[in-house]
């Protein structure tokens, strides 16, 4: 009973996650000696900014809904104290970027064929800049595709719940910079 519960969980999390990475947040500028880690401490408004689409996501607002993914994630787990969607002149980090790659996929190629035909796929550079100068801070790299193999795990995964699955990658990666102390040896984003 115990192996079922554990195997259904590991399923489910396969399903709605599916396969592929988000990348860590990396800064901008990583010199030599400078550490990976940034942090955001001294900011407490976020700015999500819809992504540029490309040719494949613009006729499904594909930049759009992935920015509201991110947005709805910041918000739920409450990393800053503000969630705009709106361009001000606040202090403040701006979240922008560019899909790279939209596909819907084919649910009958995917269920039938499986060995990555009908593969959904979303992937987008992620861009975090301080609002006030422009300045960017860093860069996350997604790149999501659903399971390769195809069968009814793969039919799970849409392009929708790899962009929920990457939304939720990137909140948990803002949340870790935003508690990241400021310190000699840290690669410093919030008082520039």
């Amino acid at each position: 009973m115990h192996f079922f519960r554990l195997a259904t969980l590991a399923t489910l999390f396969f399903v709605l996650t599916g396969c592929g990475t988000t990348s860590n947040l990396k800064p901008a500028d990583n010199t030599a000696g400078a550490k990976k880690a940034i942090s955001l401490a001294g900011y407490n408004k976020v700015i999500v900014l819809n992504l540029k689409e490309n040719k494949a996501s613009k006729a499904f607002k594909g930049g759009e809904t992935f920015s509201n993914y991110v947005a709805a994630e910041l918000e739920n787990k409450k990393i800053f104290s503000v969630v705009s969607r709106k361009k001000d002149k606040s202090r403040a980090i701006v979240i922008d970027g560019k899909v790279t790659n939209y596909d819907k996929g084919n649910v009958v190629a995917k269920m039938l064929i499986g060995f990555t035909a009908g593969n959904s796929n979303f992937d987008a550079t992620v861009n975090i800049s301080d609002n006030q100068t422009g300045k960017k801070l860093g860069t996350i790299l997604v790149d999501k595709n659903s399971w390769a193999l195809g069968g009814a795990l793969a039919v799970a995964q849409t392009v929708e719940t790899l962009m929920q699955s990457a939304a939720s990658s990137i909140a948990e990666e803002l949340g870790k910079a935003k508690k990241e102390k400021v310190g000699k040896d840290k690669k410093v984003a919030s008082r520039q």
